[in-house]
């Protein structure tokens, strides 16, 4: 079942039991209205009696100077001469007539406020389809584009001599390129609607699959400790996502050392990622490397904590 189908059920089932409990306390407080007022026209009966008076009074009404017996009926009051009697059908078909009334505009209530929450989250998931469609070949379209692009560099890149400048650009490429496969893999798993699954995570092992990428290509000078059995239940997508974007980042801005830690502490998973940096490490970012791993922490319930002095450092708390 969608997740917005269990809203809509579970509102629906809210109304029902709420009202519920509301019509049987009204209920009851109608009924003890009912009786009240009975037994005051009871009473006024029993006071013509008194006075030989030769009324008749209703059949559903029973005035006797000793208790009645009578299967159907309930002594509702005492004058203190009469017992006064009402019977229990007239009762019933009293409280019906009104509990009918109230539950027929409840009905009437709840249908159109179901029809209404309905429709406006219909409309709503409606926009959200669209724009996520719309955002989606945005996306395709300018993946294609780079796809070609570095297609068309791959080539020019065999066509120039092996040269240290030639050896930099097919590092910069290899990475372009893999950053792009991991895009296309992450939309592929987005439009399967997987984004939003949990699933048991090794801190760990991702941590050190992801910086070993980064290590065969460049040359960096990369200290890695890990403690084992440091696992999570997340988005493994978004986990992923966070995790090789500030390893890239520090391979990228280090000078010469970069030092990744993963342990826990005091009940927190803890990722620290620092590196060494020159000017380029804090002028030549535009930051919004920073603001992305800001966005996906928020997404998984991470916080993240910066600092940037002698060396750059990101720690991750999950």
């Amino acid at each position: 079942m969608r997740f917005e189908s269990k809203i809509l059920l579970f509102l629906f089932l809210t109304l029902v039991v709420g009202f519920s409990i509301m019509n049987v306390v009204s209920t009851m407080y109608i009924k003890g209205l009912i009786e009240e007022q009975l037994a005051q026209e009871g009473k006024l009966y029993s006071k013509l009696l008194l006075y030989n008076r030769g009324e008749k009074y209703p059949e559903y009404i029973a005035i006797s100077d000793k208790p009645l017996l009578r299967e159907d009926y309930a002594i509702l009051a005492f004058t203190g001469k009469h017992y006064i009697a009402v019977s229990n059908s007239y009762i019933r078909k009293k409280l019906i007539r009104y509990a009918l009334i109230i539950f027929l505009w409840e009905g009437v209530l709840v249908v159109v406020i179901f029809l209404l929450l309905y429709y406006t989250i219909y409309r709503y998931l409606k926009r959200e389809s669209e724009s996520k469609e719309f955002l989606n070949i945005l996306i395709l379209a300018l993946t294609h584009r780079l796809g070609n692009f570095l297609a068309s560099q791959r080539l020019n890149l065999e066509m120039i001599p092996d040269s240290p400048p030639k050896n930099r650009l097919k590092i910069s490429l290899d990475t372009l390129e893999r950053s792009y496969e991991d895009t296309l893999k992450a939309m592929e798993m987005l439009q399967e609607a997987s984004e939003g699954r949990k699933e048991g995570v090794d801190i760990s092992e991702l941590v050190l699959s992801t910086a070993l990428l980064y290590e065969e290509k460049l040359s960096k000078d990369v200290r890695i400790k890990v403690s084992q059995g440091v696992r999570i239940n997340t988005n493994l997508l978004y986990l992923k996502m966070l995790i090789d974007l500030l390893i890239e980042n520090a391979m990228k801005y280090s000078e010469r050392k970069v030092y990744i830690r993963v342990l826990k502490f005091k009940g927190k998973n803890i990722v620290a990622v620092r590196n060494d940096f020159t000017g380029k490490g804090t002028e030549g970012g535009s930051g919004m490397g920073l603001r992305i791993a800001n966005f996906i922490a928020g997404r998984i319930g991470a916080e993240l904590h910066i600092k940037a002095k002698r060396h750059f450092t990101v720690l991750v708390c999950l």
